[in-house]
């Protein structure tokens, strides 16, 4: 009988290290099933619903199609990367991609604050900053663009950089004033 209860004593023994490796292994597939969880959660969330949110951190929102209208306004100048002096200022220098767009453009400058001292041919700030309080509003003209989503600029630029083709068929500043006020009033309502 020592024998019998011996062999069923054996079988009904589990090892000790079995029953802490199935207990760790399930609390460990617990935890990663719960990171899983919380990750496709923020995944979906950033990528569907909050991807165009300025406000969103993790996001990197695309530039806007205004930034394609400004380099190709800027192009049609009547000088060339090498000469045009352009100026870009923010406070936050959340101006990025301008640096890009403006690789080739020599005399370029970048700077916090918008420049009063120093004499450019165009100058880029936050739309908030009024320029025109620096600089002359018969020689320069603005021009208002989206960078980003939230992010407002304004291009303001010596009316002399303008060639006469773009200008069309206006002969005097009035009528160049209507076709320039024109031109935003379209730009607000695609917006």
């Amino acid at each position: 009988m020592l024998e019998i209860e011996g062999i069923i004593s054996e079988k009904d023994k589990k090892p000790a290290f079995r029953i802490k490796r199935s207990e760790t292994h399930t609390l460990i597939a617990g935890i990663l099933v719960l990171t899983l969880i919380v990750f496709l959660t923020q995944c979906i969330s950033i990528n569907f619903y909050r991807s165009m949110e300025h406000d969103e951190l993790m996001t990197y929102s695309q530039a806007s199609p205004d930034l394609r209208k400004l380099i190709e306004k800027i192009e049609k100048f009547n000088q060339g990367p090498e000469n045009l002096r352009i100026s870009i200022a923010d406070s936050e220098n959340l101006y990025w991609p301008l640096p890009w767009y403006f690789r080739d453009y020599e005399k370029a400058a970048y700077h916090k604050e918008p420049p009063v001292n120093k004499e450019y041919d165009a100058i880029i700030v936050p739309a908030t900053c009024r320029m025109y309080d620096k600089v002359p509003k018969k020689t320069y003209a603005s021009y208002n663009f989206s960078l980003r989503p939230g992010k407002e600029f304004t291009l303001y630029y010596n009316k002399k950089l303008e060639n006469s083709e773009e200008n069309g068929e206006a002969e005097n500043s009035e009528e160049k004033e209507k076709l320039k006020e024109k031109g935003e009033a379209k730009r607000k309502r695609r917006s």
